[in-house]
């Protein structure tokens, strides 16, 4: 065997080790095994094949609270991009903090500071440094301060990757309601100065034990009074990230993140409320009720894109944060219409019509309207549920609009993709002991390894063809296809069609669709002065489908729809999959 071919077959084994998590022991008796049976040169330990760094535990130091390891935003991007050839001239990134307990039986927690980079969707989230302790770190200066100091060096001196020096940017920092408050060293969420990002004041109530925030519209904190300290009772300690270069500690510390201020706040309480009634005298939903949304949620045929499926109501309190998200933003409203009273209902289609705008580029005209509609939700809450319900996270919806104003729709700031990465820091644990060194050689390894080689797309859109099924490709996320949950689509001029073949022109200049389309349906709803149309959310009955195909171009598809029963009859509300949809002239 040639020494490329060693290379490759060592290669391959790092590949299977790393991508499978398997232990050294494995590994070690993997690489025994195949050196007894093959004629493979394979070193004896694995620490050897995988370059396991051998001083880690020196690069650990304690602070308060815990030990820390920082590993740094400049070695990080320089081994994952050493064959960075892209033309990309500022590094911009954004950053990540919040806690991720390690174990069911124990305290101990990591907080990982965690990086993405923007502009370059495929590359991998980098981990910048891991604190360990069994709580939060209890000092932000130690905490933050060799990360403070490289931005500002990074900022003023520029980043090196594969020899060339690029400009630096700090973008934002995002996290949950505990870690903000931690990094700006200013009170928590449920203290009566806990707001972020304005001046309004909070009101204890005795009787519930909860701070509230009533009303809208109060006084915005500035950058440069909260530099000088000048907001009395809302700081707790100094914090390093005031000394950050060109960084906006109000605007630049985002609160508008979605899977904690929506998916697993907002929506989560309005359903919680709903189901058990816990927190109010009015009628819970019976049992009889439950049973059937929660069949009609199981049942309802979510597009392939959508990966995670649905599950019963009777599991509610250990949903995921990305189903309340898809009951919010598919199927939602039309459930809840049987279920809710007119007002309420009425009250949570703002809601929902506010989150679907600010979701999407493409509602960009529509962003002062969601924001209107956020101030009439939050403003009719204690009308409708109570002054008691009008906590931190309800008020922090007033603050969306400004949050995606200076960086773009919710799911450009949003902690998904951080929190899918703890997931893979939490799997690399195979033991209760040194879990902080573990880590540290884990993702030392992998650095080793891991490195960015740009996505080699084909050219969209294509026709794939799989047994008698056509499937058209419009991007890497966007399909269509003959099945119930992949069928239908909306073009340019608003038509409803359903998928039925594609096929390439004679020239192969273009691809050509046929389809069924709806020859009668309208809007769904009118809240305030928003039409449901005006969101590309349609009613229509499956009897008025034309009986013969109409041809549409692919650049014609204005974007793929989700389509949801009713709880009766042939009729189906359609939403627009938001990710799939384009901007049109």
């Amino acid at each position: 065997m040639g020494p490329h071919q060693r290379c490759v077959w060592s290669e391959w084994l790092k590949h299977l080790v790393l991508s499978t998590n398997l232990t050294h022991d494995t590994t070690n008796k993997l690489m025994a095994l195949l050196r007894d049976t093959t004629n493979f040169q394979l070193p004896k330990d694995a620490r050897t094949l995988l370059r396991t760094p051998q001083n880690i535990g020196s690069q650990i130091v304690p602070i308060s609270g815990g030990d820390f390891w920082y590993q740094g935003i400049e070695k990080a991007l320089q081994c994952y991009f050493r064959n960075f050839n892209s033309e990309i001239n500022t590094i911009e990134v954004t950053l990540s903090m919040d806690g991720l307990p390690l174990h069911t039986s124990g305290t101990t927690c990591f907080w990982p500071i965690l990086m993405r980079v923007e502009g370059i969707p495929q590359a991998a989230i980098r981990v910048v440094a891991i604190f360990c302790g069994y709580s939060k770190p209890e000092n932000a200066e130690e905490y933050l301060r060799p990360l403070v100091n490289e931005l500002n060096h990074l900022h003023r001196n520029g980043i090196t990757l594969n020899s060339i020096t690029r400009p630096f940017k700090l973008r934002c920092i995002i996290g949950d309601a505990p870690a903000r408050a931690l990094i700006k060293g200013v009170r928590y969420y449920n203290g009566k100065e806990g707001c972020m990002k304005c001046t309004c004041h909070g009101e204890y109530l005795a009787e519930e034990r909860k701070v509230i925030f009533v009303g809208v519209g109060a006084a915005a904190r500035t950058d440069s009074m909260f530099r000088m300290q000048g907001y009395g009772r809302h700081h707790r300690e100094p914090t390093p990230l005031t000394e950050l270069d060109d960084f906006d500690i109000i605007k630049n510390v985002v609160t508008s993140d979605s899977l904690h201020l929506l998916d697993h706040g907002a929506t989560k309480k309005f359903l919680m409320h709903w189901k058990t009634a816990k927190f109010s005298s009015d009628e819970k939903w019976s049992q009889e009720q439950i049973d059937n949304i929660s069949t009609f949620i199981m049942n309802m045929k979510l597009p392939s894109e959508i990966i995670r499926r649905m599950r019963s109501l009777k599991f509610l309190k250990y949903w995921k944060g990305s189903e309340f998200k898809y009951f919010l933003l598919y199927g939602g409203i039309v459930i809840l219409r049987d279920y809710l009273p007119e007002e309420e209902y009425d009250h949570f289609l703002k809601y929902f019509c506010a989150i679907t705008i600010f979701s999407t580029e493409v509602y960009k005209p529509l962003w002062v309207e969601g924001k209107r509609l956020i101030e009439e939700f939050i403003l009719e809450v204690p009308r409708t549920y109570g002054r008691e319900h009008l906590t931190s996270n309800i008020h922090n919806l007033q603050h969306i609009y400004d949050d995606i104003c200076n960086f773009g729709p919710l799911p450009t700031i949003s902690t998904y993709p951080f929190e899918g990465y703890l997931r893979n820091i939490k799997r690399s644990m195979r033991s209760g002991w040194k879990c902080l060194e573990q880590a540290a050689n884990r993702i030392s390894e992998l650095n080793n390894f891991e490195t960015y080689n740009p996505p080699t797309h084909p050219e969209y859109p294509l026709i794939e063809q799989k047994s008698q099924l056509t499937i058209l490709h419009m991007s890497s996320s966007f399909i269509l296809k003959c099945t119930e949950n992949d069928q239908w689509f909306l073009t340019d001029s608003n038509a409803i069609i359903k998928f039925s073949s594609a096929t390439r022109s004679p020239d192969s200049s273009r691809i050509v669709i046929n389809g069924f389309p709806i020859l009668k349906f309208r809007t769904y709803f009118q809240i305030s002065s928003l039409s449901s149309a005006k969101i590309n959310i349609f009613h229509a009955n499956i009897s008025d489908l034309a009986l013969t195909t109409a041809k549409i171009t692919t650049s014609n598809v204005k974007c793929k729809l989700v389509a949801v029963q009713k709880k009766s009859g042939n009729g189906y509300v359609f939403f627009p999959l938001l990710h799939t949809l384009k901007l049109t002239n």
